[in-house]
């Protein structure tokens, strides 16, 4: 892989974290969704995919794993509508999520 593909990979990695960044916590469920964060996107294994991993907070127990992973589901393809809103390509590359908890320490 040449190093202009590897910098054009990682220049859309950083576009579709920063688009999602905005757009992810308006979806629905909103109580669900809020509390989800955008930690990394990298590609999948190329950047016709792209593997999105996620946080939320998992001291709440009213969120679990398994609803994180429904709510993303079901905001798929709103999701994907606003990265191609905000990235400038021919196609908009599949998103796969990868969902981690963490733990907020007060």
């Amino acid at each position: 892989m040449n190093n202009r593909r590897i910098y054009k990979d990682q220049q859309l990695c950083s576009q579709v974290s920063h688009a999602l960044s905005y757009c992810i916590g308006e979806g629905e469920p909103q109580e669900i969704m809020e509390c989800v964060r955008v930690e990394s996107v990298v590609p999948a294994p190329d950047a016709s995919r792209l593997m999105v991993t996620v946080s939320f907070d998992s001291s709440d127990k009213s969120i679990t794993y398994d609803s994180v992973v429904q709510a993303l589901e079901s905001n798929n393809s709103r999701l994907r509508f606003e990265v191609s809103q905000t990235i400038n390509r021919k196609k908009t590359p599949q998103l796969a999520f990868c969902v981690i908890p963490f733990e907020t320490t007060a």
